[in-house]
């Protein structure tokens, strides 16, 4: 579900979170599961980007890391109030699409911050 606009309007604080994300080169010649291109050499482009509400995103665009292993990691803020409590938690919602190895799982939970 969106949110609708009264409702955004309303929120007190918004959690930012961005990417500077690497151009990315794919090839047979990758590592799985990068070399999964049929044969073909694909680039995607290099990507500066803030997560907003409703906003769909790729795989590609918030990945946590490159085929080399370097790792790629979001920018997370936000204004937090003193004494206040606050969870983060990091969570894929996958489709049901055949390239992931088991299609009857729907959500994988990388981690919580309490």
């Amino acid at each position: 579900p969106v949110l609708a606009q009264t409702q955004i309007d309303a929120l007190d604080r918004f959690l930012h979170i961005s990417y500077d994300v690497p151009e990315l080169q794919l090839s047979s010649c990758s590592p799985y599961p990068y070399d999964m291109t049929c044969g073909h050499a694909l680039t995607c482009g290099a990507q500066q980007f803030t997560v907003t509400p409703g906003m769909e995103v790729r795989v590609e665009q918030v990945r946590g890391e490159n085929p080399d292993g370097s790792k790629i990691s979001p920018k997370i803020n936000w204004s937090a109030t003193a004494g206040k409590k606050y969870t983060l938690i990091f969570i894929d919602f996958f489709s049901s699409s055949q390239f992931w190895p088991d299609n009857n799982l729907k959500v994988f939970l990388h981690g919580t911050v309490i």
